[in-house]
């Protein structure tokens, strides 16, 4: 059983602190990198990824499939373009899915297309939850994050079936998407990880509890800098791991978490890696082609739109997406995650009855102390915008229901 701490974390998280990973990266070790030039660092790191994803590729058996889940982002775009490099196109499958208009159903059917491999995009608005699929979803990410983010089952059985996946797996971490957040201390990383990576702001925090304990411990003598450590050996490895490296007969290839290019990447001067410059700039050299597509980071415009031009997109969007939760108003809006669970959680049948009988179904456990699941659900009736702790509260339901089967 849960205790009230591991709870309500997971009610604030999205995960269980304490957790055993299975994706965890292999000690990163100081290596000498010498350049002379830009393009000589860039040459330098394009060998080692290259040589990376192509071992990976040569470690799936000729008889099996190459599949590649998609987005609007880099990481997998980049695994996409050097797979066509070393393996006929007739092995690689793509998928994304989403809502149309989101950034990654979009983009990534762009690239797909760009590349002229088989995609399959999975439009979640003509699909349906059901209990029995989210009793199954909650297994297979190990009873250990929030649900809903996903893609229907059986489609992904459909997709994959026995062959392989190569994933993206934290590759924005390794390549500086957060190379701008250094802290002098474990302490001040600590304090902002957890201010910063709430999956909810509603949940009742406990008096008196420290949540740096329950932390995986900064290592102060690496080369990783510490709030890369949180990204990768905490969030990475206990939320995003579980969640879409789900368990099952798939087999999953994470070759951005190699050690050669965590050797590489933290070994040169964190410079190059601020804005994944290194990595991008690299990647529009060598494949200008799927990287002159627009993408999710750069909201939904060119790598290298100016960065005026980008925060007013960012404003922009902020704005909607303010307008839309706190007026109730319907602006198109492009958004990163598939659907508008505020929204949804009133309108479509098939959501409001999974999350109205297990949010029941949770209550009568009284096992929340501070916390009364159908009260949030009539306050979000009237606000529309309590959807962070309803997600939250009907994944825990869900998980002790798995559990209990």
């Amino acid at each position: 059983m849960k205790t009230q701490i591991d709870i309500q974390f997971f009610l604030t998280y999205g995960y269980f602190p304490n957790y055993r990973p299975k994706y965890n990266p292999e000690k990163v070790d100081k290596i000498e990198v010498n350049y002379t030039s830009y393009s000589d660092l860039q040459s330098q790191f394009y060998q080692v990824f290259d040589t990376v994803i192509k071992e990976t590729i040569e470690s799936i058996p000729k008889d099996k499939l190459i599949v590649i889940p998609i987005s609007g982002g880099l990481d997998s775009r980049a695994i996409l373009a050097v797979a066509l490099k070393h393996v006929n196109p007739n092995r690689i499958r793509t998928y994304t899915f989403g809502v149309k208009g989101s950034y990654d159903f979009e983009i990534g059917q762009q690239v797909a297309k760009k590349a002229g491999i088989h995609h399959d995009a999975i439009e979640l608005n003509s699909l349906r939850f059901t209990q029995e699929e989210m009793l199954e979803v909650a297994k297979r990410c190990d009873f250990q994050t929030h649900l809903f983010h996903h893609p229907p089952l059986k489609k992904l059985e459909e997709i994959i079936s026995d062959n392989y996946v190569i994933s993206g797996y934290m590759g924005d971490v390794v390549f500086g998407s957060s190379a701008n957040t250094v802290f002098s201390n474990p302490d001040r990383s600590q304090d902002y990880y957890l201010r910063c990576k709430k999956y909810s702001y509603k949940s009742t925090t406990l008096d008196s509890v420290d949540y740096k304990v329950y932390l995986e411990p900064i290592k102060e003598v690496s080369i990783i800098p510490h709030f890369d450590q949180l990204l990768l050996f905490e969030r990475g490895s206990k939320l995003i791991a579980p969640h879409i490296l789900m368990k099952g007969d798939w087999t999953y290839k994470v070759p951005l978490i190699d050690k050669r290019i965590l050797d590489f990447m933290y070994s040169i001067p964190n410079t190059f890696r601020l804005d994944e410059r290194l990595f991008i700039d690299t990647m529009l050299s060598y494949y200008p082609d799927l990287f002159n597509i627009r993408a999710k980071t750069t909201f939904g415009c060119h790598l290298k739109a100016p960065k005026v031009f980008l925060l007013v997109k960012r404003l922009k969007n902020k704005i909607i997406l303010n307008l839309n939760r706190y007026l109730n108003l319907d602006i198109t809006y492009p958004p990163y995650n598939y659907i508008d669970f505020n929204k949804e959680i009133l309108r479509r049948p098939d959501l409001k009855l999974i999350f109205e009988s297990n949010l029941q179904d949770l209550e009568k456990r009284a096992i929340l102390t501070a916390i009364k699941p159908m009260e949030v659900l009539k306050r979000h009736k009237k606000t529309k915008n309590l959807y962070g702790i309803l997600v939250l509260l009907t994944s825990l339901e869900l998980i002790l229901k798995a559990k209990e089967q």
